[in-house]
């Protein structure tokens, strides 16, 4: 699934993907047009008319206007603060991306949201891993995975089983990493 399994155009197996420096990068890779914010470890001092930030104000905007207009357990409120979420931890502000994911889950969970509580799920695993708390990521990734295989979703279950591959190599369980990288690629390409 292009940008989402890991694109990649290394040309390397999955097992040797482990070994390779970036793991399945996605295309864009450090990009800052492209991938995020350009200056990951001091995410305030960025430029704020780089892309990353003028969506993050349009996103702001957009759950404003979403809370305004819908119940505050409301299925598109939810989308709209994980999708807000998202763009705080690809700016490198985890601490205000946790609290609003944290948000969204719950509020997922309350309306029994099994797809979107999946992917919100898989977004604060990536947070987790990022931040340097394997054992939460590994948990929460697991979670996701089965939840979007309950749901039947292969696509969001390729995307958790290959963000669960990352954090199993980065806590040093390799054989783990490549079990879960090569369960990916079967889904991805079923």
């Amino acid at each position: 699934v292009a940008g989402q399994v890991g694109e990649h155009d290394c040309g390397l197996t999955p097992l040797a993907l482990l070994a390779h420096t970036g793991l399945c990068r996605w295309r864009g890779g450090n990009d800052p047009q492209r991938r995020g914010c350009s200056n990951r470890r001091g995410a305030s001092r960025c430029r704020r008319d780089s892309p990353i930030h003028v969506a993050g104000r349009r996103l702001e905007q957009a759950l404003a206007i979403r809370r305004k207009t819908q119940t505050p357990d409301h299925p598109e409120v939810a989308g709209a603060i994980s999708k807000l979420a998202t763009n705080l931890y690809n700016q490198g502000k985890y601490r205000e991306a946790d609290a609003l994911f944290e948000e969204a889950l719950a509020i997922r969970r309350e309306i029994k949201d099994v797809r979107g509580e999946a992917s919100t799920l898989a977004r604060l695993g990536l947070y987790w891993d990022a931040s340097g708390d394997s054992a939460k990521a590994l948990m929460t990734l697991r979670e996701a995975a089965a939840q979007f295989a309950a749901a039947k979703y292969r696509g969001g279950e390729a995307f958790a089983r290959q963000s669960l591959a990352t954090a199993e190599r980065r806590a040093g369980h390799l054989e783990e990493a490549a079990a879960e990288m090569l369960r990916a690629v079967e889904l991805a390409e079923s």
